[in-house]
């Protein structure tokens, strides 16, 4: 199997199981209320999928480096495929828990080693382009999920977690093919494999984190992951205060993500216009605007005007810091790396929408949209100084 055959696979394998997690997710808060959970308690159990992850992050990098990749890939749709199961074979409280933990850490290393393996596969040159076209994959899963989740429920909640399940293992055998080749990327992933053996490089967490632009590509991404919890969590909240349909409200979000997955397509060709941070900087600095503008006034057609601009900001800082954490990362630690950046994701979603809740309280929500578009602002200026580390 040669690699642009890999490639496509790795897209494939990213679209179905962004699918199958996005696809499940909703069901499981209304699964819990079918079985009497308690608002707290389906909070719990939908914080039990990225809980535990967020403290095996690093560790997963280091099996996924170990391995190149295939095995993690394969190990992690499986462990999806089992975690679905369960519920539909047990109908209790605690094994939604057990659920959604089996399914964060298995979600974990299926992403770090997807994004690791096209890293590994594609040359430096070339991977904007690449993870460009992965990034719109996964949009692709993550917009197709919740619809075809829905319609199936309509059979059945628990249909939805069977039918998930049955197409996770389709899945695993799929991934399985790529084990069919020995070699990652033939002669260039022997160099890499002798490099790492003879000179046996003592990175720990801190020292990637010390590498001149590391902080910088990573906080990038977390900055776009805590703003579009932001925006998911309170838009719909402020916006139906302010007198917008849940119609209205579905379309706004549609609108930015449509847009964030077509602006991935066109990643490679913009960094032909400029270097990677002063487009991060520009991405930023649009997106924190549009931001701190959503409150001043309530026209459909303004909003869509600020969600359209949102969503190619998000969606292109997003993958542009991705790659430029595999970028900076030492031979054999591009895992590692990722798994880093995977930490500070789910450290921005855990804190977000509880930092912007208590602002919400007191000063009011629409002052969430103002402050939350400064601090994107600020960070833009910040992120536009590591174009000088990136080699």
């Amino acid at each position: 199997m040669n690699n642009k055959t890999k490639i496509y696979f790795i897209y494939i394998s990213a679209l179905l199981h962004q699918a199958i997690i996005q696809g499940v997710r909703p069901m499981v808060s209304l699964l819990a209320g079918d079985l009497h959970a308690s608002v707290l308690e389906i909070g719990l159990i939908a914080a039990s999928f990225s809980f535990i992850p967020l403290f095996l992050a690093y560790r997963a990098g280091k099996i996924i480096d170990r391995f190149h990749g295939n095995l993690p890939i394969v190990f992690g749709i499986f462990t999806v495929a089992v975690s679905l199961i369960l519920p539909f074979l047990f109908h209790n409280l605690y094994i939604l828990y057990v659920s959604q933990t089996l399914s964060g850490i298995a979600h974990l290393f299926v992403v770090i080693a997807l994004q690791n393996s096209l890293g590994l596969f594609v040359p430096i040159k070339q991977r904007d382009h690449y993870f460009g076209w992965f990034s719109f994959w996964v949009s692709g899963g993550q917009l197709i999920g919740p619809l075809v989740g829905g319609i199936i429920s309509e059979s059945g909640i628990y249909n939805t977690f069977l039918v998930f399940s049955i197409i996770s293992f389709a899945v695993t055998l799929l991934c399985l093919l790529l084990l069919r080749s020995k070699k990652m990327k033939d002669r260039e992933q022997e160099k890499v494999k002798e490099k790492v053996d003879e000179t046996k490089p003592q990175y720990t967490s801190i020292d990637l984190i010390k590498i001149p632009g590391m902080f910088k590509s990573i906080s990038a991404s977390m900055i776009v992951q805590f703003s579009k919890d932001v925006l998911i969590t309170y838009f719909p909240l402020f916006a139906a205060s302010r007198g917008a349909s849940t119609t209205l409200i579905g379309a706004l979000l549609s609108v930015q993500g449509v847009t964030a997955m077509l602006i991935r397509v066109l990643q490679g060709s913009i960094l032909k216009l400029a270097n990677r941070y002063t487009v991060l900087f520009i991405s930023l600095l649009i997106s924190g605007l549009c931001f701190a503008f959503i409150p001043f006034h309530n026209s459909y057609y303004y909003w869509t005007l600020l969600f359209l601009l949102l969503g190619a900001g998000m969606g292109l800082a997003q993958p542009l810091s991705t790659v430029a954490v595999v970028n900076l990362s030492p031979t054999g630690y591009s895992g590692r790396a990722l798994s880093i950046r995977i930490t500070g994701n789910r450290m921005a979603q855990s804190a977000s929408p509880i930092l912007f809740g208590v602002i919400a309280q007191l000063v009011g929500i629409g002052s969430i949209f103002f402050i939350c578009g400064a601090i994107i602002f600020s960070g833009s200026f910040y992120i536009k100084t590591g174009e000088k580390d990136e080699a």
